[in-house]
């Protein structure tokens, strides 16, 4: 069988599973971690660990540290506490602090939630009468839908550079331009809903990657104003926009007809989104492409935040690019991730080895992904879509993730698997957002 390229991989299922049966063993100290914004508890998780000695202080750090960058990553907060130990306390103080290694997350979710408390549930989506336009915009290309009484009627993708433009109109005009090609295919515009990869406060866009050549204040004063603008422009139709994995989670969940679904969208970056029993999708932010999944000490380091084994530097066009360079595979620096996607899919189609072994790569590193997720989401279904899902190498990736589940975590097994149909997995994030919206008198789906 293809061998992964990746070596020295320390799963964190099995890292946390280890240490838990230690603590189990030695009669663990109970702990919890609580996720806050402002003055309000948004979550609060029961662990335990070893107890106190100072040969213990390093593993017990290295834990409660690890859980707490995932919880604060998956649900968003300005405050970390730990009750029950107050040296953890004050470790996860000084690590999530300005100065501390954590400075980047501390300032991060410092900027967004500082202030703010409560959380509230989100409708399911799912609306679909009237002429209706999606959007989904990523790093490499925008992706546009529209649908007519819950036919999709077109799809199609418009590569965009959009992390270069300084401008916020350069933003608005690729957008509205996708928008208007999508409206040619309709007698009429009656919802416009989209999918964007980044934070949102409300209805406001915070922080994006894709807005990385202006500043996050700009951002924030132009995504309303954008918005309005495009509402406008087709008469003042009801406008959605939300993160993108949370229409990843919700198309998924729709197409299946289920729920504890965790969908993944391999793209530029990791995208996730959750919906839970009741339909809903998460209240958190879900942003798995920053949570740790491979504690190995010289894990690959995220350019972004600084911390190393992140789940984007695996299970994203990032991460194919990195093993491409691994494999022997050069291009010019200035080459983006999409177009080096595209000659690892060539390679693949030839039957090249190494290439094989990058997408067994992605697999091995998404099968303990999905074990360590489990942990923190009720999980039934977990739907993979984006560009890497794209092409023969899809069947490795699928193939390694299965054998990873089974052959380490026999319980899991009840978790089903899914790739959609290819052009879904392209432009299904489109089409489910163009159904975010309600019109006027709707009752959905």
């Amino acid at each position: 069988m293809t061998e992964p390229l990746e070596s020295g991989f320390v799963p964190a299922a099995l890292w946390n599973r280890t240490f838990r049966r230690r603590v189990s063993d030695a009669g663990g100290e109970p702990i919890a971690i609580e996720v806050r914004r402002g003055d309000a508890t948004v979550h609060r998780r029961e662990e335990a660990v070893l107890p106190a000695a100072s040969d213990t202080r390093t593993e017990n750090g290295r834990f409660v540290e690890r859980i707490a960058k995932f919880l604060l990553w998956k649900e968003g907060g300005d405050n970390l506490r730990i009750e029950g130990s107050s040296p953890l306390h004050e470790f996860i103080n000084r690590t999530f602090s300005a100065a501390g290694a954590r400075g980047f997350d501390h300032s991060f979710f410092s900027d967004i939630y500082s202030g703010s408390s409560g959380r509230e549930g989100k409708s399911l989506g799912g609306y679909r009468d009237g002429c209706r336009i999606g959007f989904d915009l990523g790093a490499s290309d925008r992706k546009c839908a529209a649908i007519k009484d819950g036919e999709v009627v077109h799809t199609e993708e418009v590569p965009w550079d959009p992390a270069r433009f300084s401008d916020p109109k350069d933003h608005y005009s690729g957008i509205l331009d996708s928008l208007e090609r999508a409206a040619a295919h309709l007698p009429r515009v009656d919802a416009i809903g989209g999918s964007v990869a980044g934070v949102f406060a409300g209805d406001n866009l915070m922080m994006s990657s894709l807005f990385r050549g202006i500043s996050p204040g700009l951002l924030r004063a132009s995504w309303p104003k954008m918005t309005r603008e495009l509402r406008e422009h087709f008469g003042g139709v009801p406008f959605r926009a939300v993160n993108d994995g949370a229409v990843s989670a919700l198309g998924s969940a729709d197409a299946l007809g289920a729920r504890r679904v965790l969908g993944l969208a391999l793209g530029s970056s990791l995208a996730a989104g959750y919906v839970d029993d009741e339909g809903r999708i998460s209240s958190g932010i879900d942003e798995l492409a920053f949570v740790p999944i491979d504690y190995a000490t010289e894990a690959p380091r995220d350019e972004w935040s600084g911390d190393r084994g992140c789940a984007v530097q695996y299970l994203s066009q990032q991460a194919t690019a990195r093993w491409m360079d691994q494999a022997g595979f050069t291009a010019p620096p200035e080459a983006l991730f999409r177009e080096r996607l595209i000659r690892l899919q060539e390679l693949m189609e030839s039957g090249d080895e190494n290439a094989s072994r990058i997408y067994a790569s992605v697999g091995s590193a998404l099968g303990h992904a999905i074990a360590h997720f489990s942990d923190f989401y009720p999980l039934r279904h977990v739907v993979l879509l984006g560009r890497v899902m794209s092409g023969a190498g899809s069947e490795i990736i699928l193939s390694f993730a299965r054998s990873i589940l089974k052959e380490n975590y026999p319980d899991l097994q009840a978790i089903k698997l899914g790739v959609p149909e290819e052009r879904e997995r392209r432009h299904g994030q489109a089409v489910a957002a163009a159904t975010l919206p309600a019109l006027a008198g709707s009752n959905g789906a």
